[in-house]
């Protein structure tokens, strides 16, 4: 009989240093994957930001507060620089611009691409979408001197431009119609969906996030079968039209009002962490998110 009770205790003793050690080992991995980087617009400027447990933190400024005026930053993973919209202080024109070395401020360079906006950079970092000063919709590869393609001639707005894989963008025609445009057979179809505007594909490229028109809606589709659902809603709180997706496609950063702001007339957004399917967090106040990108911190 005693002999039974120790081998009990030692079975279970067994079965719980292998449950903490796997307890252990689950939250070393999620503590280890909880840290992410982005480089974030706040309308004006562009940072480096480090988001940890839900908490973020500005590492640095990218360019000179008091030289440039930038917004629309997108992270060229293959060569390992930011592309974004902005104008120099004294500039007439925007121009997209592309930054290098931007991990060493001592060694920091900027090279003009293209005068124009919104730009969009392929996931293959080949081609970039953009508005040129014509307002025309066109698409530019970076690596080569060839003319642009236009996808669509004087669109009436600022619209954003998603990419979808290395050869498909999706955008708001000039009747508010969500499209999709192949690069290599230059042809368009429609989605199912008007009045939605794209804004953030998720890192697996099968969740589309969109805002509805009036900007009181967030909504995501699935790809793979055009089925939409409604994140968020709100009849009096308007959200910004950019966000970031996390990492894992649990979430993602975004800017809306807040009660706070309405109650004071105040104009002003926060910086939200919405996780889908939970609560979501706000996590810095007076930031409107205009553009941003996941980078990777080297080692």
């Amino acid at each position: 009989m005693g002999n039974k009770q120790i081998n009990l205790v030692s079975i279970t003793a067994n079965k719980l240093c292998v449950f903490f050690g796997s307890l252990i080992a689950f939250c070393s991995f999620f503590n280890a994957s909880a840290e992410e980087h982005f480089v974030l617009s706040n309308g004006a400027r562009i940072y480096l930001y480090e988001l940890n447990n839900n908490e973020i933190r500005k590492v640095s400024n990218l360019l000179s507060l008091t030289e440039w005026s930038a917004i629309r930053p997108s992270y060229d993973v293959m060569r390992d620089t930011i592309i974004f919209e902005g104008r120099k202080h004294g500039d007439t024109f925007t121009w997209i611009f592309e930054i290098k070395t931007w991990r060493d401020k001592n060694l920091l360079k900027v090279n003009r691409l293209f005068q124009g906006r919104m730009p969009s950079l392929s996931p293959d970092g080949k081609n970039i979408a953009y508005l040129n000063p014509d307002r025309d919709l066109v698409i530019s590869a970076l690596q080569n001197t060839q003319s642009p393609i236009v996808v669509v001639e004087n669109l009436k707005l600022f619209v954003p431009v998603v990419w979808l894989d290395e050869s498909s963008i999706t955008f708001n025609d000039k009747d508010n119609n969500l499209v999709i445009f192949n690069l290599l057979s230059r042809t368009k179809r429609r989605l199912n969906a008007r009045n939605l505007t794209p804004i953030a594909l998720s890192p697996s490229k099968q969740q589309l996030l969109l805002i509805s028109y009036d900007g009181f809606k967030l909504v995501l589709m699935e790809l793979r079968t055009n089925i939409t659902k409604i994140l968020r809603s709100s009849k009096f709180l308007s959200t910004v039209a950019s966000a970031v997706w996390l990492n894992d496609e649990s979430g993602f950063l975004y800017s809306r009002q807040t009660w706070g702001n309405m109650l004071t007339l105040s104009e002003a957004k926060s910086l939200f962490i919405h996780k889908i399917g939970k609560e979501e967090k706000e996590i810095l106040e007076k930031f409107s998110l205009f553009g941003g990108t996941s980078v990777k911190i080297k080692e």
